[in-house]
């Protein structure tokens, strides 16, 4: 009988396959950053470390993961003293990053909404001011259960997001759109809260969610909402925040997120 041919397939955060050993984790990781664009032109596949989960034939650098996980390359950059990494042109992340031209930005709670079970205690997300200080120009992380909840029964919507039946995802959505719905279409008042973050941690936050935007996670009614996902966002943003301890079992900041 022919032995069946492994096949490894894209992660879209982790390298490893293991995705729970963080040593792994971890040199799966470096394998990845002190790759060279050309490598699979040049070795076979069984020469690859077999924990390494994902398989890349580099076409661009924006496929690099020294360009897709910018802040993680930082990060073991300063911890591990890393030299001699590759300088790649990260071009998809400095168009969003000069097309956003974030000045500062702000935790934005949407109230209410009697009408939709999954927005009756609100709605969390985070806002990007654009530097010119026109709100029709700037833009929001949004982190929400990836679900139409028109087309899905009240009891089962709930039952779902109680119990993880749904998936968690990143977005970015322009704050004139979010206006529209949350404002004009449900009559939901948008309440607007400064964050005082650095030029440099705004970086770190939009590095952050660049690295999540593809990714996803089990959406938890009380706790992995979108309350507690701003918390991890800021948390990556500012080094000496901690916000996260304090919500062992449920986030109270208005549960629901499904928007």
């Amino acid at each position: 009988m022919k032995k069946k041919k492994k096949v490894y397939k894209i992660n879209k955060f982790f390298y490893s396959n293991t995705n729970k050993d963080a040593k792994e984790e971890l040199l799966a990781t470096l394998f990845a950053l002190y790759i060279k664009k050309d490598f699979y032109k040049n070795k076979k596949i069984k020469n690859i470390n077999k924990q390494s989960a994902l398989i890349f034939d580099y076409s661009n650098d924006n496929l690099h993961a020294i360009c897709r996980f910018a802040l993680r390359k930082e990060f073991l950059e300063k911890k591990l003293n890393l030299t001699n990494l590759l300088s790649l042109n990260c071009s998809d992340f400095n168009k969003l990053k000069d097309y956003l031209n974030i000045n500062s930005a702000s935790i934005v709670f949407a109230s209410s909404y009697i009408n939709s079970p999954a927005s009756m205690f609100g709605h969390t997300f985070l806002l990007f001011n654009d530097a010119s200080n026109n709100k029709l120009l700037s833009y929001a992380i949004n982190f929400a259960a990836d679900v139409d909840e028109n087309k899905q029964n009240p009891f089962v919507l709930m039952y779902k997001g109680l119990f993880g039946g749904y998936l968690g995802k990143y977005s970015i959505r322009a704050y004139y759109d979010m206006i529209k719905s949350y404002k004009d279409n449900e009559n939901r008042d948008l309440y607007e809260y400064d964050l005082k973050l650095t030029k440099i941690e705004l970086e770190r936050l939009l590095k952050h969610f660049w690295e999540l935007k593809d990714s996803s996670s089990s959406y938890l009614f009380l706790s992995n909402n979108c309350s507690y996902n701003i918390l991890w966002l800021l948390e990556n943003a500012k080094k000496d925040l901690d916000l996260r301890k304090d919500f062992f079992i449920s986030v109270f900041y208005y549960k629901p997120c499904i928007q």
